[in-house]
């Protein structure tokens, strides 16, 4: 005889208590989340920093093609006074096609130079993720002003907030936890269960009177795995093995951060005193420049 049956039921598992793999577990990835921040911090700030860089390339190369420009008027007039005197008797030939060459020399550095700043545009454009070949203008007027502070100084503010040297440290944080979850595999799982279900034969008595014709289980349960091969035991001290790797990692990204710290504020007490000696150097040539030859 045919007898139809149909149920449905809801059950809700609970995990009580596992060796704290998951509380661990949501430790690393809020970690790895905040050290994910600091990556993207760092990213922007290489981006200013790349940005920056092609701007005052790009303003050193003007600076450059009025020199050179200046060069090229000054080796025409010196052609243009050296026929002059050619064609009174006061110098030789020779001495004009000399000033020749030079202004030919000054001429092709000029072009160069045009190229050089071309380029130098279109770096600038890649470095703000625009077309290359987009025409812009930049302000190149810029006053230099030092800042009087001390090496001490730029070593404690890029160790506190440096974005880099945070992703790592939260990294190596993270890399802790997962000698947690390792070890965690060695204790033991204890959950909790609930069911709740229905039976009938008539399936619209199934989903109605809800009353009646039910039945609910309650039970916990506990699993532990005693032996799997030393897998656990492998995965535990490959943890400790990466722990230590990072440990490692960090302690020499901290020295290279020092000594990039140190290499640049020397590179920029250089250039203070370099700006200083070509200040001079310019109320120098531009005397030289005024003065007729």
């Amino acid at each position: 005889r045919k007898r139809d049956s149909y149920s449905a039921s809801v059950t809700l598992n609970q995990n009580i208590y596992d060796g704290g793999y998951w509380w661990n577990n949501i430790k690393q990835k809020k970690l790895l989340k905040e050290a994910g921040r600091y990556d993207l911090l760092l990213s922007e700030n290489q981006v200013i920093k790349l940005v920056s860089q092609y701007y005052y390339d790009l303003l050193k190369n003007f600076q450059l093609l009025d020199v050179y420009d200046l060069a090229v008027q000054r080796s025409q007039e010196q052609v243009d006074r050296t026929q002059s005197m050619f064609e009174i008797g006061s110098v030789a030939q020779v001495d004009v096609y000399r000033a020749r060459v030079n202004l030919g020399q000054d001429q092709i550095a000029l072009i160069r130079q045009k190229n050089t700043v071309r380029q130098s545009k279109q770096l600038l454009n890649l470095a703000m993720g625009r077309d290359p070949m987009i025409e812009f203008e930049i302000d190149t007027v810029i006053a230099f002003e030092p800042r009087d502070v001390t090496l001490a100084q730029l070593l404690d503010l890029a160790i506190e907030s440096q974005p880099g040297l945070k992703s790592w440290e939260l990294n190596v944080r993270a890399q802790e936890k997962d000698i947690a979850i390792a070890r965690s595999r060695f204790l033991p799982s204890l959950g909790f269960r609930i069911n709740y279900s229905r039976d009938n034969e008539d399936v619209n008595k199934v989903y109605s009177d809800f009353d009646k014709n039910w039945a609910r289980s309650i039970g916990a349960g506990i699993s532990w795995n005693l032996f799997n091969g030393f897998a656990d035991r492998i995965n535990y001290q490959i943890a400790k093995i990466d722990y230590k790797n990072s440990q490692l990692s960090l302690a020499d990204y901290q020295r290279n951060l020092r000594s990039d710290v140190k290499n640049l504020y020397d590179n920029y007490q250089a250039i203070v005193e370099i700006v200083e000696i070509n200040e001079r150097n310019l109320e120098a040539a531009s005397e030289e420049y005024r003065l007729p030859n």
